[in-house]
Parts: structure tokens; sequence; C-alpha cells
């Protein structure tokens, strides 16, 4: 009997294979490009996918271009994986009837290839070609379109602020249409942050994302008896592909969770607790 493991990865659920000896697999067929296509928008961090039927089999690889021009006399680089196993994974369905729904990923089945190529931003066309380790490459029909984009969305500059009758605090802005390159942006949504600060001599060090929103540019947030002195608020807007000032990797409305967790406001009086909250917050806007 086959045996099988399921492993959960970045690129999200992935199942190993361990086969008996008389058991053997079908290659993969009737590949197809399915991500990105029809032009979609990504970041500099991309996950190609090409769809199929059947099961991988040893030696099978791919191969993918990426050009400037979908006649790809332009071609700016290259992914051979049959030289180089980083970035790849082959995803087979054996045994993933097993796994929960809430778990299974959307794209399983087929070839996954997920890197960082450092493409300026613009519009590329991909394609991908298979070879099964004893001949050369067969061509998979079809090419297809993406855009890079890797520029975040112009700064909010009119936000504004009230306190209401009940004592909440209400936010609001004018919606953002822009990039930081003053070329026309498609926002997907904006999140709101907060700032606390109890002493006049530190600066606003720790940042707590309190909401994410999509269509909405209002926001109201209440109030506690027990607020430290001074609060700040600040509102960025993301774009399709996560993109937004300040966050060095993109990540998508929807990412994040918003919760807000103060600190002690007695431990924020002292100058040493308040350096390693400094030095915490400096190491996760590094890792984000």
């Amino acid at each position: 009997m086959p045996r099988h493991r399921f492993v959960l990865t970045g690129l999200g659920l992935s199942v190993a294979l361990f086969l008996a000896p008389a058991h053997r697999s079908i290659a993969f067929e009737n590949e197809r490009l399915g991500a990105p296509i029809k032009g979609e928008a990504v970041s500099d961090l991309v996950t190609f996918y090409i769809s199929a039927d059947g099961r991988p089999i040893q030696g099978e690889a791919y191969k993918i271009e990426i050009a400037r021009d979908s006649d790809f006399e332009k071609i700016v680089t290259t992914f051979d994986g049959s030289k180089e196993r980083g970035g790849w994974s082959l995803g087979d369905p054996k045994g993933i009837e097993d796994v929960p729904p809430e778990l299974a990923p959307t794209n399983f089945l087929g070839i996954h290839l997920r890197v960082q190529p450092k493409l300026a931003d613009g519009e590329y066309f991909w394609r991908a070609a298979k070879t099964t380790g004893g001949g050369g490459w067969t061509e998979v029909r079809g090419s297809e379109s993406f855009v890079v984009d890797t520029r975040a969305p112009a700064d909010i500059d009119t936000l504004r602020l009230r306190r209401l009758p009940d004592g909440s605090i209400q936010l609001w802005w004018a919606p953002i249409t822009y990039g930081s390159d003053n070329q026309p942006e498609t926002v997907a949504g904006y999140r709101v942050y907060r700032y606390e600060k109890l002493l006049m001599r530190y600066p606003p060090m720790t940042r707590y994302l309190l909401r994410e929103l999509q269509a909405d540019t209002t926001v109201t947030i209440p109030l506690k008896d027990t607020e430290p002195s001074m609060v700040f608020y600040r509102v960025s807007a993301v774009d399709e592909v996560g993109n937004e000032d300040g966050r060095r990797r993109p990540a998508p409305i929807g990412a994040l969770d918003a919760q807000f967790n103060p600190p002690d406001a007695d431990a924020l009086t002292d100058p040493k607790v308040l350096r390693r909250m400094y030095e915490e917050a400096r190491e996760k806007e590094k890792k984000n």
C-alpha cells in the first residue's frame, strides 16, 4: 500500500509521496498556465502556477521563460527546474481527500514556482516547457501576461479626526487613486494604525494595527477610560498586490490580523523597558 504524508508549506499544502516499488505514477499531462494570467498584477515576489492532470514522475521538470514581449524575442530571465530545484514544488493529489476542506489549498494539483526575479515594474509575458529527463523540451501551449507592481499607493494627506458625543474617535480621509509615482493606482483597502506615547521625551515607538478596511474611508474607534496621555493615528493605503508605504514585504488586505494589545502603562514609564520595546519594534519592522 502507498504511504503518504502532508507537509504545510508557504505555498499551502503539499503532499509528499512514498510509493512501493510495484506502483508506477502517471506523468503530469494537459498542463495549462494557471497564474498569473490576463495581466494580473503581482509584486516582485511571484508565484507561477501550472495546473495539470496526473501525477509527477521522477525526472519530470519544467522551465519558465519571462519576456518583455508576447513574441518572446526579448527574454529577460529563465527558470530551469531541470538544473535548479529551488522554489519549485510539484503538487500531487494522492491522499488530498483526507485533508479537511478548510486546509486544502485552491491550487494544489500542478507545478508551482515561487521566486523573486527582481523584475522592474511593467508588463511581462511568461511561458513554460516540460522535459521528462530523457529528451528535449516540450512547450506547454500558450503564454500569459502579468504586470509587476512594487510601488505603494501615495500617502494619505487628508486624514481628519474628531471626538463623537459618546467619547469615541472618528477618523476619515479622502480616497487614494494614485501611486507614489503619481500614476493611477488601484487601491484594495486601508490599514488604520495606532501609536502610543506616555513620555514627552520618547517618540511613539509601538505601532498597533487597529482595522483593515476595503471600501470605507471612515472608521470609528472606541476609547477606554485608561488611555495614554498621547495617542497618534495613521492610515495607509494598500494596493491590490499588497504594497504599502512603510512595509517591506507586500501583504494583501486580509492577510494581517488587526489585534490591539497595548502594553501595561506602568511599564512604559521605565526607560529600560522603552528601549527594549523600541528594539523589538525595529526587529519586527525588518521582518515585515
